[in-house]
């Protein structure tokens, strides 16, 4: 069974929880779960290892091997290996409706720690919560997750995970959390329970009191239940998805860990980012921070003549913000600026100031220090 005993940890007087997870591929993340806790024992890590349990590769092995499971005793007869196409189907069922939920049992901060480490950062295959409604992590308690483990070991029990819609009413208004329409607000016309989860049909009011857009195949994580009333989530996601990518591709360039497959896929991301540099926001901090990396962009893609128009853009920011014409000056901005204008102009002086900063402010944006990080390591 994918589980692993936690040693002694520091953190004992804190309660440890079984975390629910999400993940793109579940067979990497064993994998890289289980390099993980190598280290851990390797380097005699107080923290101790990491207490797993991946539903999808479990239940590829139950097939494979016939696990017995643990309300079984000697004396009943062992469940059968399911062997006919219907078997093997239901099997393959259970399996795909719990193919992106993983759990792990650790203490909060550790798991904190662990996914904003770069195990995690520079992945692909990135680990995240699994959140509810109220934007809470979700946790499973002990005993329940004991029966979890042993309902999928019993070869008799197909099941499926279906997130829960409870209290949803036709007309609710929601937030967009996928699509290009993230972060705009949408009504529910209706909710279609299916064998793949819930799916909604939304209402998206496109222009004032002339037209609705109906948005159909809605997934129950594509939505934010009781979003805040000011919050602003279309610039914020759309940057820091951006952002995402372009940390990703700025850590394979420095590092060297490049495949040809991999610079082919990167090569059409940063086609796609560049489509936004033309994107509004009414935001000053915004339409700074996304200036920044639409110069990473340019930078990337070798776009000469985009580079040059924003790099002048840039150092007008940076001028401003000296200047003392802006009120808060001290702000992570300018760290970005100098980091972007690093590697469009190869001046060091940018290089070190956005390591100064970094150093005398430790600001609490990861993606800034990492950025930081990666710019002292190499100029790409």
């Amino acid at each position: 069974m994918e589980a692993r005993e936690n040693m002694e940890n520091p953190q004992a007087n804190t309660p440890i929880h079984w975390y629910v997870l999400t993940t793109l591929s579940p067979q990497q993340t064993e994998i890289r779960l289980q390099e993980e806790n190598a280290a851990r024992i390797a380097h005699g890590d107080p923290r101790g290892t990491i207490q797993y349990f991946i539903p999808y590769q479990f239940l590829k092995r139950r097939y494979e091997k016939g696990h017995q499971p643990s309300h079984v005793s000697d004396a009943d007869e062992t469940p059968s290996i399911p062997r006919g196409a219907e078997q093997v189907k239901a099997n393959n069922q259970t399996r795909a409706v719990l193919r992106r939920y993983i759990f792990l049992r650790a203490y909060e901060q550790d798991l904190n720690d662990l996914l904003g480490s770069d195990w995690n950062r520079w992945s692909d295959n990135r680990v995240q919560f699994f959140y509810d409604h109220e934007r809470n992590k979700v946790t499973v308690p002990d005993r329940m997750m004991e029966k979890f483990i042993d309902a999928c070991c019993d070869m008799q029990l197909h099941f499926e995970l279906v997130p829960s819609l409870e209290g949803l009413t036709t007309n609710e208004e929601v937030l967009l959390n996928a699509t290009p329409f993230r972060g705009e607000r949408a009504r529910v016309i209706s909710v279609d329970y299916t064998p793949q989860g819930p799916r909604l049909t939304l209402g998206l009011q496109l222009f004032t009191g002339s037209m609705v857009l109906r948005l159909d195949n809605i997934g129950e994580n594509d939505i934010v239940r009781h979003p805040d009333e000011g919050i602003n989530a279309n610039s914020g996601h759309l940057i820091d998805g951006i952002q995402r990518r372009l940390l990703t591709i700025l850590y394979r360039r420095t590092t060297g860990k490049q495949t040809e497959k991999t610079r082919a896929n990167d090569r059409d991301t940063l086609d796609i980012i560049y489509n936004y540099r033309y994107h509004h926001f009414e935001h000053p901090s915004a339409r700074r921070h996304h200036l920044v990396l639409m110069l990473i962009c340019a930078h990337l893609r070798k776009d000469k003549q985009g580079e040059t128009e924003l790099t002048a853009a840039a150092q007008a920011e940076l001028e401003a913000i000296n200047s003392g014409r802006i009120d808060k000056s001290f702000t992570d901005v300018r760290a970005y600026l100098h980091c972007a204008l690093y590697l469009s102009t190869g001046d060091i002086t940018h290089r070190e100031a956005a390591k100064d900063y970094v150093r005398d402010h430790s600001p609490k944006s990861m993606a800034l220090r990492s950025l930081v990080k990666l710019i002292r390591i190499k100029r790409v």
